[in-house]
């Protein structure tokens, strides 16, 4: 019994090691992978954060060591006890042993080399736990590295974020300073619209008043062109009716100097056989002064009233060149204030010429402006569109690079990126804080951008949250894999909706130029606009200089009918002397007639007043040929026309003139009205531009608070600042185009109020120069009918005379007619003399002489008829004297080309 127990226990004791044996053979085989997963396993846990490994291959490997060992134990054991009765057993026992304990040596082997291998595993066990405990400590170590960043890094951001929360309480601040200036922007934009209505209704009123006023024009024009067709009818009326009496006074005139022209031939031939006569008539008149020298005590009467007359003769003389000394000094003062005038009336067309030529200067210069503001927007849009591109490229980088990474460095990646992100979200917000303080001082000008600087506040606020969480979470979780594929994921729909937004970035962008396409046009219109004003201009100086050339001519044709008239007016003076010296010598023949001596003195006289009428003739003649000088140059002024066809011919030209000012001034009002139309349209779209940007960026700010936790911070706050560039642009834009259409507009308004002016001055002067010319023609009218008068008077005393002659012919004997004979030479030689015979006194003397003689022998029946036509001779003579009186005392001459009204002598 015992041995089969033996035999059983022997069995299950192979048994049990066949069974170890396959298990440690197992054991190996599941060691091997798991030493080399570990081996492979700590690298990665170096990286990163590692877990202990696990501890179910040790405690297998300690218990079947210990069940080993208590098998040998029993094997032991049971050999000793086996000993004691193997010595009295039989053979058989003896052989069991052997093969036992050739077992037992083998098993004694075996576990000898179980027990290496152990020892070996255990000191490979010490050594993986020696390793594992330096990957602890460098993962605290590390751990603490990072922590020590995360501190570093944190404290930098924190102070950031309080400068940025410091920086906020002051856009708050500014906000409610953007809050006050916005309503007091549209307090102003309210004021505005109220003066913008106001002024419409004064442009109805204006465009009103003005279509009225045109309408007065037309009807005024109607009216004056039929008064002065009908006046310009009567004045040729007139006129032919003057020339037909010119020619037959011609004809008149002609006839009248052949028959001179016989009697001086005649009288030539009596001065010839009055020569011979004058030698004894001067022996006679020595004999003569013999007698008055004897003589003198009796005739000292006569002389004192001769020399009274001659003192009083001088002393009128005197005054006359008294008046006419200053009337030269009066004419020269008022040439000389003409010409002060006329110098004042150049400087001031010399100055406005230059102030064209400054307009046209600073027009120019904005042109130029305008030029280099044009090129710089199209490189700024150029340099966007590269900026566009090269974010674009960016993007693609940054998803081919996330396609390429694999797994493994997604976690390292992840945290290189992150720390680029919070460097650059650093550099970022050092840039925003230097532009926030250039956009301050837009802010003040700009105020339509409060709405547009409310969303970006909420947008940055929603950002540094984000900043806060995105650090709390860094400081608080790890990294873990499906987070960080999430937020690639997340990324990756950012970037294809960052995509979606640059496709709305380039339509706007091709907006923009559609609207910097249209400002260009309009700029071009606008230089158009100032191109035809500045050729307008040209044609107002053109024609301000052909109405001043036709002014000066102007002038200087009535500075000629000037002359002309002062020149008629000193001869009319002349005569009115001579007449004046006539009528004292009839006074005188009135005298002699009283002392019964009337006959001779009346014949004397009467041969006088002959020779004076002769001289009235020649002044006349004189005085004809000058008027026909002057109407020749008037007619090579413009030949073969009348002066009537002249005056037709200037006012048509005004006419004309005016018609071309007023629809000058028509088309700058036109063009005023559609500048304003401008100002006006370009203001709607300015303010729908703004409602459009808010209503746009509105719900861009809705989608913003969406996608802000899927967007990364970067290009959010790329996108915003593009926007706002743009905003701000598109505003400066707007408001210098508004101010140089304002700045235009003025220009115009000023322009059109210069033209006015000259309107104004050009229709006084011609009203001025019309008056001149009515008042000049009236007067030579009156001149004419004056001379008319005078011609058939003077026509009369020739006749008078005439008779007188003939009657004393008749009645006379041989003898005084041989000495009427003589003494008419003398008074032939007075009038050949360039001065009368009275200012003569040695003539004067002889005269009285030779009358004395020849008293005697005039008969005494020829006394009545004599005396009658004397009267009707005294007559004539008074009429003359007092048609010149009226003259003189009514000249009816303007002697200054400026001064009008009567002309007073003194």
């Amino acid at each position: 019994m015992d041995s089969k127990d033996k035999a059983e226990k022997i069995a299950q004791a192979k048994k049990k090691l066949k069974e170890y044996q396959s298990k440690r053979e197992s054991s190996s085989n599941k060691n091997e992978p798991q030493s080399e997963l570990i081996k492979s396993d700590s690298p990665v846990n170096s990286g990163t954060q590692p877990e202990p490994p696990p501890p179910s291959t040790s405690t297998q490997q300690l218990s079947t060591l210990e069940s080993l060992y208590q098998l040998s134990t029993r094997i032991n054991s049971i050999v000793k006890d086996e000993n004691i009765p193997v010595a009295t057993d039989n053979s058989n026992g003896s052989s069991l042993v052997k093969d036992l304990e050739l077992r037992n040596q083998e098993l004694v082997s075996a576990f000898d080399t179980e027990k290496l291998k152990n020892e070996e595993l255990s000191l490979k066990v010490r050594d993986l736990n020696s390793t594992v405990d330096k990957l602890k400590i460098e993962i605290e170590r590390l751990k603490v590295e990072n922590e020590t960043k995360l501190t570093m890094e944190i404290g930098p951001l924190q102070e950031q974020l309080q400068s940025h929360i410091q920086t906020i309480g002051l856009l708050v601040g500014e906000k409610t300073e953007l809050k006050t200036y916005l309503k007091e922007y549209q307090n102003s934009v309210e004021a505005k619209r109220t003066e913008n209505l106001e002024l419409e209704t004064r442009l109805r009123a204006s465009r009103f008043r003005v279509n009225e006023l045109e309408r007065e024009l037309k009807n005024l024009k109607c009216a004056s062109q039929t008064t002065n067709i009908e006046g310009q009818n009567a004045n040729l009326i007139c006129k032919t009716q003057e020339l037909d009496e010119l020619k037959k006074q011609n004809d008149e005139f002609l006839e009248q100097v052949n028959e001179m022209k016989q009697k001086l031939v005649l009288k030539n031939d009596e001065i010839k056989k009055l020569h011979s006569d004058i030698d004894q008539i001067t022996s006679q008149l020595n004999m003569a002064n013999l007698r008055n020298e004897q003589l003198t005590s009796g005739d000292t009467l006569v002389s004192d009233t001769r020399l009274e007359s001659l003192t009083q003769q001088n002393l009128a003389k005197d005054l006359q060149i008294s008046e006419l000394k200053n009337m030269i000094q009066q004419l020269g003062s008022e040439r000389d204030q003409n010409s002060a005038q006329y110098q004042s009336y150049v400087l001031q067309l010399n100055r406005e010429i230059s102030n064209l030529g400054d307009k046209n200067l600073n027009l120019t210069e904005e042109n130029d402006k305008l030029a280099k503001r044009e090129a710089d927007l199209v490189k700024h849009i150029g340099e966007l569109e590269k900026q566009i591109q090269q974010q674009i490229a960016k993007q693609r980088d940054v998803e081919a690079k996330n396609a390429s990474n694999d797994e493994k460095t997604k976690d390292t990646e992840k945290l290189k990126e992150m720390e680029s992100l919070i460097s650059n979200l650093q550099e970022k917000v050092t840039k925003y804080e230097s532009e926030l303080n250039e956009t301050k001082l837009q802010l003040e000008s700009q105020s339509h951008e409060k709405v547009q600087l409310k969303s970006r506040l909420d947008e940055t606020m929603e950002q540094i949250n984000s900043m806060q969480l995105t650090i709390e979470r860094l400081q608080s979780d790890k990294p873990d894999s499906g987070k960080i594929i999430a937020e690639i994921e997340n990324y990756k729909v950012a970037a294809s909706r960052a995509m979606t937004q640059n496709a709305d970035l380039k339509s706007q962008l091709e907006e923009m130029q559609r609207v910097f396409v249209q400002l260009s046009n309009d700029k071009l219109e606008l230089t158009e606009k100032l191109q035809s004003e500045q050729h307008l201009c040209r044609e107002m100086r053109n024609t301000y200089s052909t109405i001043e050339s036709d002014l000066e001519k102007k002038k200087e044709h009535l500075r000629l009918k000037d002359e002309e008239m002062i020149r008629l007016a000193h001869e009319t003076t002349d005569l009115n002397k001579q007449i004046l010296l006539k009528d004292q010598e009839l006074d005188r023949l009135r005298h002699y007639e009283a002392s019964s001596d009337t006959g001779n003195i009346l014949q004397r006289e009467l041969e006088s007043a002959k020779d004076f009428i002769e001289k009235q003739k020649l002044k006349i003649q004189e005085l004809e040929q000058q008027i026909n000088a002057s109407g020749r140059v008037e007619t090579v002024e413009t030949p073969d026309e009348s002066t009537s066809e002249l005056s037709t011919i200037e006012e048509g030209r005004y006419a004309a003139e005016n018609e071309e000012l007023v629809h000058e001034v028509e088309t700058l009002q036109t063009e005023k009205q559609e500048l304003l139309k401008e100002i006006n349209e370009l203001k709607s779209k300015s303010q729908v531009k703004s409602t459009s940007e808010i209503e746009i960026k509105s719900p861009d700010s809705t989608m913003t608070m969406s996608i802000d936790k899927s967007l990364p911070l970067t290009e959010a706050l790329e996108k915003l600042q593009a926007r706002f560039r743009q905003t701000m642009n598109q505003m400066a834009e707007l408001s210098e185009e508004k101010q140089n259409l304002e700045h235009l507009v003025t220009q115009l308004q000023f322009e059109t109020e210069t033209i006015g002016e000259y309107i104004t001055l050009y229709q006084n002067q011609r009203r001025q120069l019309k008056q001149k010319d009515l008042e000049r023609d009236n007067q030579l009218r009156k001149l004419a009918i004056d001379r008319e008068n005078m011609r058939q008077k003077l026509l009369e005393l020739n006749v008078l005379i005439e008779q007188l002659l003939l009657e004393k012919k008749r009645n006379r004997p041989l003898s005084v007619s041989s000495e009427s004979g003589e003494s008419q030479p003398v008074l032939t030689n007075g009038n050949s003399s360039p001065k009368t015979s009275l200012n003569n006194s040695n003539e004067e003397d002889s005269v009285s002489s030779s009358t004395l003689e020849i008293k005697t022998l005039v008969d005494k029946t020829s006394k009545m008829k004599s005396k009658e036509t004397a009267s009707k001779i005294l007559e004539l003579l008074s009429d003359i004297q007092t048609a010149n009186q009226t003259s003189l005392d009514q000249p009816g001459v303007d002697h200054c080309s400026c001064c009008s009204g009567k002309l007073e002598v003194v």
